[in-house]
């Protein structure tokens, strides 16, 4: 939680590495915008994705496989503009993904971006992330 946290339109980016742990080790990526408003993307060594998105009890989803996910490091992009989130790895489209938000428009709540390491019960997990930067796509005048 951040209180000073309250752009409504960013783009994150960050460098990813996975360590020779196990093959179902999952990094996610979590932005709650607040008002149980929230979208994940889980990026998985075993070279798969998910991104999930809703309010609440009414999540969507979409999945899919990225050749690079096992090797490292892998850039990942971000754009959060509206109700519109495209995800890039290593400067290629990823998937883009329509109404992320449910309303983009509406109060400012504030939000949280967490960075997340999941693996198997029982089994160690490790990961490097590094070269963060954020842009505040609020502050540009000329944006719509």
């Amino acid at each position: 939680y951040n209180p000073k946290f309250l752009q409504k339109d960013f783009v994150l980016q960050f460098d990813l590495e996975f360590s020779e742990t196990q093959p179902q080790d999952t990094f996610r990526l979590q932005f709650e915008q607040g008002g149980d408003q929230v979208f994940a993307l889980d990026l998985v060594k075993n070279r798969t994705w998910t991104f999930r998105w809703g309010m609440g009890d009414v999540m969507q989803s979409r999945m899919g496989t990225h050749e690079n996910l096992s090797f490292g490091p892998i850039k990942v992009l971000v754009i959060v503009y509206g109700t519109d989130c495209p995800v890039y790895l290593d400067n290629a489209p990823l998937d883009y993904f329509e109404n992320c938000r449910a309303d983009a428009s509406g109060k400012t709540f504030p939000q949280s971006i967490t960075f997340h390491a999941l693996a198997e019960p029982g089994h160690p997990s490790m990961m490097t992330i590094d070269n963060v930067k954020m842009w505040d796509l609020d502050q540009i005048p000329s944006l719509p």
